[in-house]
């Protein structure tokens, strides 16, 4: 499970961007092999970063299972991004200024700063839990 779908970076690109994106054989239209190329790859991309971000605070499996919209849209900032600049062409400036609102904002989460509307675990000697370890009984 990704924190985006390929949908949600082609909404962000539009239709023509999509084009731009991923039409590399130029026919006029975006075949599953030219999406599955440059689009599939950016959405791992963002998602391996985000998981970067997160791991130390929240196992990246539960982040990505919460379909946390903060998140989703931190991922298409940076899917969009990676997805423009394959094979070497120019990033539109409004894709590059996106990116990196990302990644500031995800050096922010790395610092501890926490994800708005994402639930995370109680650490250890929290409210509800207990650090105290179980007596052992000595029996001869």
């Amino acid at each position: 499970m990704e924190y985006l779908t390929v949908n949600d970076v082609q909404n962000r690109l539009t239709e023509a961007g999509l084009r731009f994106v991923a039409d590399r054989n130029q026919d006029g239209t975006v075949s599953s092999a030219e999406s599955t190329a440059y689009i599939d790859s950016a959405i791992e991309y963002a998602g391996n970063l985000i998981d970067a971000a997160l791991t130390q605070f929240v196992e990246p499996a539960l982040a990505r299972a919460a379909r946390n919209t903060w998140l989703r849209d931190r991922a298409i900032d940076i899917a969009a991004y990676r997805a423009a600049g394959h094979g070497g062409d120019a990033i539109p400036p409004r894709l590059v200024a996106d990116f990196e609102f990302a990644l500031r904002e995800l050096d922010r989460i790395r610092a501890g700063a926490r994800v708005p509307g994402l639930v995370y675990p109680t650490p250890p000697g929290g409210p509800g839990r207990t650090t105290r370890l179980p007596r052992a009984i000595n029996v001869d």
